[in-house]
């Protein structure tokens, strides 16, 4: 009887364990499910893979980012379980406790001291393209080669052209379905909204930040309001449209497009209508209006500029363009409004409306133009990008390497504009000579493979920091003091190390070659095959250098036994990494027949790389 007691006593205490348990929920950090939450209605792109942004629970702790040294993540899990006995190699400066550990491949993580480097003087940036008249100038200069100071990671977001905005030491940008506040010097989480789900549709726009509040618009027809300081809802006016269109803040006054055919006016503090029903055109106002001297000008998608009194909200003149596109917002500059529209660049005077000048190119202008300096910036479809000065004239032109539609912005003496393939590029403003260049790698990668992120933001610059958002929802924050002592990483492609195969050509030796501390030089390379140099092919925007020995009457095939490719490459910060593999020729062994379809990890369009062999 006393044993059937005791065990009925401690089945009643095992349940009511149990229940208390249930009643808690999961422990603090632990995913609702093994996925993440399906991609909301309205988004663009795949799901969203996993991120790192500290408590799931949206409680706005602070987030660890991800930072320079470390180079890739290794088979990132689909599942956001945090991996477990895996750590860093040393803590960083600040860790939160519900944030899952990241592996980190050839980690060089910093020391205190160089993970809170102090933000210096210089001005803000509150809005798209760096003020209301959407320029894309500062006046800040800033120094080479730039370094990767941190990187925080969100939500996939395909070919996002929201771009960050820096107010007061804090970066606010939005990503997939949510907007974020990022400490500017530690990358920090500061909060997210919504804080626990996401909201219904994509946000495209990028943000406006007030004295209290920030404003963006969202697919759903909604532009939000939300606290500068804790992220909290404030308010919202709806439209009977999508919200693309990135608002502008002039004198407690928010000016806003939507798909619903109209420009609104609003108060910045209540919401309320300025102008009652708004400003109504023909078609869409999917681009950001910009600002002047008490006029107002935007660009609807029946291919009319208009430019309207702020005060009234009347039309003072309305000109019909060309070709609208994504690139067709306004800028304002010395009291000339310049627009990209189809194929050229018009020039238009601000308070007539009068066309002074424009440009034709050989390809449609896929970039907003950045304005200052006396020159006029932009880059198009086919992967050109132009310096032109303020009266038309053609200055220099360069290569990208791939398409750009992120607008460039201007940096003192230097002109930034990034591009498809994370081709992310700074020139002389002056020559047009390349002063710095760096790939941005994708978050989301899997180790050794072939893939790539867009760079379809602007970026931004603020107090001395490069700010720039890709496509796999990281936001990159470079600075040219941030520390870099990684060398660059070099990946064996092709033979595959150790392979066995035979040696007649033709044959390709080839790696992936990347840096993601201070970027690449890929012009400080060397390939050697048996100790001997060889002319060499570097493939920057994907990282690939390659050396094919080509079949002939004279070509011979390499000797039986064993031999070794040795890549050897630089950063801008003068690190130096090198690696040598070694595969054995057999020339007995017959050459599988020649594939016909691209590589796996090629990337589209671009024809397949050399095929890894040896295995």
């Amino acid at each position: 009887m006393a044993r059937r007691l005791i065990a009925c006593l401690s089945a009643a205490f095992i349940l009511i364990l149990c229940c208390q348990v249930l009643a808690q929920g999961p422990p603090p950090g632990a995913p609702d499910g093994p996925n993440m939450p399906p991609m909301p209605p309205g988004a663009s792109g795949p799901p969203p893979p996993p991120t790192n942004m500290g408590n799931p629970n949206g409680s706005g702790q602070k987030t660890p980012p991800f930072m320079p040294g470390g180079r890739t993540f290794e088979n990132m899990p689909q599942n956001p379980r945090p991996p477990r006995n895996i750590q860093p190699t040393k803590p960083t400066a600040k860790t939160t406790d519900n944030a899952p550990p990241v592996k980190l491949v050839n980690a060089v993580m910093p020391t205190e001291s160089s993970n809170q480097i102090p933000v210096g003087a210089g001005r803000n940036w509150p809005v798209f393209r760096g003020d209301e008249s959407h320029t894309g100038f500062t006046e800040e200069n800033l120094s080479f080669p730039l370094k990767l100071m941190w990187k925080f990671l969100t939500d996939m977001s395909t070919n996002n052209p929201s771009s960050p905005s820096v107010v007061d030491g804090v970066v606010y940008f939005c990503s997939a379905s949510r907007v974020y506040a990022v400490n500017a010097e530690t990358g920090s989480l500061k909060w997210r909204y919504p804080a626990e789900e996401y909201l219904t549709s994509a946000v495209k726009s990028s943000p406006a930040v007030g004295q209290d509040l920030v404003y963006f618009g969202a697919g759903d027809g909604k532009l939000y309001a939300v606290t500068k300081e804790s992220g909290d809802l404030a308010w919202t006016f709806s439209t009977k449209g999508i919200m693309n269109s990135s608002p502008i803040l002039v004198d407690g006054v928010i000016y806003v497009g939507s798909s619903d055919d109209r420009l609104y006016a609003l108060d910045a503090v209540t919401g309320q209508e300025k102008w009652l029903g708004g400003f109504r055109t023909k078609d869409d106002v999917a681009c950001s209006p910009a600002y002047l001297d008490g006029l107002v000008y935007f660009l609807s998608n029946d291919m009319v500029l208009y430019a309207a009194h702020t005060s009234t909200g009347r039309i003072k003149w309305q000109i019909r363009v060309g070709n609208w596109s994504a690139a067709s917002t306004p800028v304002i500059s010395d009291n000339n409004v310049y627009l990209a529209t189809g194929n050229s660049v018009q020039v238009f005077q601000a308070k007539s409306g009068k066309l002074k000048w424009s440009i034709k190119l050989t390809s449609d202008v896929s970039t907003i133009p950045a304005v200052g300096n006396g020159m006029v910036f932009f880059a198009c479809r086919d992967g050109m990008f132009y310096g032109v000065t303020s009266s038309g004239k053609l200055k220099w032109k360069a290569e990208l390497g791939s398409a750009a539609y992120g607008s460039p912005v201007i940096a003192g003496n230097t002109v930034l504009v990034g591009a498809n393939r994370g081709a992310l590029t700074a020139f002389n403003v002056d020559t047009g000579a390349v002063t710095w260049k760096y790939f941005v790698k994708p978050s989301y990668s899997e180790y050794g493979k072939l893939r790539y992120v867009n760079l379809a933001s602007s970026p931004a610059v603020s107090n001395g920091v490069l700010y720039i958002l890709a496509d796999d929802g990281a936001l990159h924050a470079f600075r040219p003091d941030a520390p870099d002592t990684t060398a660059p990483t070099i990946e064996p492609y092709t033979p595959i190390r150790d392979g066995l195969l035979p040696g007649s050509p033709p044959m390709d030796f080839a790696a992936l070659v990347y840096d993601e501390g201070s970027g690449l030089q890929d012009t400080a390379m060397t390939m050697k095959l048996d100790d001997q140099p060889v002319e060499y092919k570097f493939l920057s925007e994907r990282q690939l250098i390659y050396y094919r020995m080509e079949s002939g009457q004279s070509a011979r095939p390499l000797a039986d036994g064993q031999h070794s490719v040795t890549v050897t490459a630089y950063d801008w910060a003068g690190n130096k990494g090198e690696t040598t593999w070694y595969f054995t020729i057999n020339n007995r062994i017959k050459r599988a027949p020649k594939a016909t379809a691209p590589a796996p990890g090629a990337a589209p369009g671009s024809g397949a790389p050399p095929r890894a062999a040896g295995g």
